[in-house]
């Protein structure tokens, strides 16, 4: 049992190394081209995993090709690609933080869209991360953030989130029938073809960042690590000692974020980095606690 518990608190590590890997990788300027290695080191893990375990055959109907469509626009591509660039024009630090608000963002849209309650305690803990981000966005500068005047990379963390959001929400019914790593497998395989158009647009860069060993090296590893290994325990978790449990290894991301942004990136953590992102992990704790009750 005690195992799980360490997978669960690397996989929250593995997460977290993305920010300082992509802001490491800033100066680049080609974020499609570091999704796309990355995300291919992980569908190579992955597929691996699945073909281990008999989990890669899949029935393809029209509608899950379209499912798999949206997972992989809305989460692979989406996503990642707005995390990556918004580090061009934001700390790392504040991009974890900012991008462990999706639970609370996923809880607001089932109660939106779904019509599913929230408790006060739940309610208390979605008005606790508002603030929480809005502190860690405008850094503190409330003014600005309601004159509508915030940084244009802490802006693109706020709409990446979305994106990861609703590939929550839209896996759940594919998860419910079909194994979560075959989908996932199939998801990352679609945003490959997806990304490799924009790939080609930026072929130069590519070609630089495939000749350097060292920083090939970096993305093949962390996102080994990261989309497969990080993927393939949380899903491990939720069987073994439930959602509820390994949900709580969550709130270990942004944590996890902002410490290795500082040991690599000397990224020193200002005081509404560090109460915003308090609010927004004692939001998570309230939000994953109460989700796993109702």
């Amino acid at each position: 049992m005690q195992l799980i518990h360490t997978k669960l608190a690397l996989m929250a590590l593995f997460w977290a190394s993305s920010y300082p890997l992509g802001r490491y990788l800033a100066h680049f300027e080609a974020p499609s081209v570091v999704v796309f290695i990355r995300l291919f080191a992980g569908f190579v893990a992955l597929a691996a995993i699945a073909h281990h375990r008999g989990q890669l055959t899949l029935k393809l109907s029209p509608q899950n090709i379209l499912r798999l469509l949206f997972l992989s626009l809305s989460g692979f591509c989406f996503h990642n690609y707005l995390i990556f660039k918004a580090l061009e024009h934001a700390q790392a630090n504040t991009g974890a933080v900012i991008n462990g608000a999706i639970p609370i963002v996923v809880a607001v849209l089932d109660f939106l869209l779904f019509g599913r309650r929230l408790s006060r305690l739940a309610i208390f803990g979605v008005v606790l991360a508002f603030v929480g981000a809005a502190t860690v966005v405008s850094h503190g500068n409330y003014h600005d953030l309601i004159g509508g005047r915030i940084g244009y990379g802490e802006f693109l963390f706020l709409v990446a989130v979305l994106g990861w959001s609703a590939f929550t929400i839209g896996s759940r019914e594919l998860f419910g029938s079909i194994s979560p790593l075959t989908v996932t497998t199939y998801a990352a395989f679609i945003a490959l073809v997806l990304l490799f158009p924009a790939v080609l647009l930026n072929a130069e860069t590519a070609i630089d960042i495939v000749s350097d060993t060292k920083i090939m090296l970096m993305i093949g590893v962390q996102g080994v690590l990261s989309v497969s290994f990080g993927f393939v325990w949380f899903n491990e978790g939720v069987k073994r000692i439930g959602v509820a449990n390994a949900s709580v290894y969550l709130n270990l991301v942004p944590v996890f974020g902002v410490v290795l942004s500082a040991i690599t990136l000397s990224e020193i953590p200002d005081m509404p980095l560090l109460v915003g992102g308090a609010m927004v992990i004692a939001a998570l704790v309230i939000i994953t606690r109460t989700a796993a009750r109702d």
